[in-house]
């Protein structure tokens, strides 16, 4: 039996109310249109306000090899994936996928209309796999109408914008939906469900293997597609980590954690766990499950100002987290080393993200937690080798969020950060900063970005590409890199 999270977000709604809120006011609206096509509402002008938020410094200047735009909120990008050797780049919405040439011209768009769409993949040979995850705002916004629900589903769509084949659940609620998707460099698809089944396709469709006893659905492959590892929650309630042979489903090794396991990244030779330790966390969310009227009064109380919201954070942060782990296997499954930090406590870092494995370091990213604040409060990031040694730190006193890409190549890696500060400058606003980082964690400013809602950093091989969010629009920038 796993645990299933979806309840969970109940238990959160003081936090998220505000910010679910926002997104539907945002969400409002006619029918968005994308970079290129024609549109009869008079929106202010997005490369002008793109502009306007964007200060580029140094080489940068000379390297956006092109921007993407959305003009409507109704269309907001997801994801972005490179197109193999062949130049160009797939940009996902959450209503169409967009090819795009080199120059960031389109040249075809498919429409799959589901708002849960989340990532994008590409295979050597062009055809593009979405993973969009099953949406049921009943789970969490009381509101939502049942049309609003969608199941969850992968798209596999060949170079040329036609659906080549595609896997749906039943309902928003069927267990058995895609959780998680991984495809091979030669487009063998991996899917792992709610249900803790995890199923093989070839790259016609056809089912090549299934497993439903491991129960490690949340699936990962390293990087040549010769290994499959996942976690996941077993019958009796224990956390396992399994490795299968992709190529037939025989499961290599199936081991015991004695922690719950948040999220993992893959090497070649590495696996990267990054774990919580748990205070009874299934008996206690059933408690609070079962007084949900209870817990609806809690709420209108906070919302009444009759109690302290930071004294309910506070008395909330019990039920969850002590400590969060990193702990690094080898391939075998053999234990080489764990960092330990504190969570969820005021003033100490807690491990935020799955790290980034290179091929000699391990990057980690800890950020601190205000909880009187309710944001983060200073950020650093932690160079390893692969047997745990400390080679470098680099701290972001006034960062409220950062994150991090690696690229690597024949040519080497390279590591850019993208650091986030809320400024009080003509009322609250965000001030995005992207740096390329060197060795020892010296700093070469690349980019600001001032005035956006959100911005999102994502990795490539040739370029690095930044997803921004405004009210009015969403946009790539593709930034060349420079090896």
């Amino acid at each position: 039996m796993r645990i299933d999270f979806r309840r969970v977000i109940l238990i959160g709604l003081p936090l998220t109310a505000v910010s679910i809120i926002a997104h539907l006011l945002i969400a409002g609206g006619p029918k968005s249109r994308a970079s290129g096509e024609k549109s009869d509402v008079n929106f202010i002008d997005s490369e002008i306000l793109l502009v306007r938020q964007v200060r580029l410094h140094g080489p940068a200047r000379k390297d956006v090899l092109w921007k993407f735009f959305t003009t409507h909120p109704n269309e907001r990008v997801v994801d972005v994936v490179e197109v193999g050797r062949s130049g160009g780049a797939y940009v996902l919405t959450n209503l169409k996928l967009y090819r795009l040439n080199e120059g960031g011209e389109v040249e075809w768009s498919y429409t799959h209309n589901h708002d849960g769409a989340s990532k994008v993949y590409a295979a050597a040979d062009g055809t593009v796999y979405v993973h969009a995850y099953a949406t049921d705002p009943g789970e969490f916004w009381l509101l939502a109408p049942p049309t609003a629900w969608k199941a969850g589903a992968v798209f596999v769509i060949s170079s040329d914008g036609r659906l080549k084949w595609q896997i749906k659940g039943a309902s928003a609620r069927d267990e058995g939906n895609p959780m998680r998707l991984a495809v091979s460099p030669t487009g063998e698809v991996y899917i792992g469900t709610y249900r803790g089944e995890v199923m093989a396709f070839s790259p016609k469709g056809e089912l090549i293997w299934k497993d439903t006893k491991s129960k490690c659905p949340n699936i990962a492959l390293n990087p040549d597609g010769s290994a499959l590892y996942g976690w996941g929650q077993g019958e009796d309630r224990n956390f396992y980590l399994c490795r299968w042979n992709p190529k037939t489903g025989a499961v290599k090794w199936r081991l015991q954690r004695p922690r719950h396991i948040l999220d993992m990244s893959v090497g070649p030779d590495i696996v990267a766990l990054l774990e919580e330790e748990v205070r009874e966390m299934p008996k206690r969310i059933d408690k609070l499950m079962e007084q949900n009227e209870k817990l609806k009064k809690l709420i209108e109380q906070i919302e009444k100002g009759e109690i302290d919201f930071n004294q309910y954070l506070n008395e909330l942060n019990k039920y969850w987290l002590e400590k969060r782990f990193l702990v690094i296997l080898d391939k075998e499954g053999k234990f080489l080393f764990q960092l330990q930090e504190e969570s969820r406590t005021v003033g100490e870092p807690s491990l935020i993200e799955p790290p980034l494995i290179g091929r000699e370091r391990v990057y980690v990213i800890s950020q601190t937690m205000d909880l009187q604040a309710k944001i983060m409060c200073g950020s650093k990031i932690c160079a390893l080798s692969h047997q745990g040694r400390v080679k470098w730190s680099r701290k972001f006193d006034e960062a409220n969020g950062l994150q991090a890409v690696l690229l690597t190549d024949e040519n080497g890696e390279q590591l850019y950060i993208l650091e986030s500060i809320y400024a009080s400058v003509q009322g609250e606003s965000i001030v995005h900063k992207l740096y390329h980082l060197r060795e020892g964690g010296k700093t070469e400013p690349c980019l600001t970005v001032e005035n956006s809602i959100d911005l999102r950093l994502i990795g490539g091989q040739r370029c690095i590409y930044l997803v921004i969010e405004d009210v009015r629009t969403s946009a790539v920038l593709a930034l060349q890199v420079y090896r």
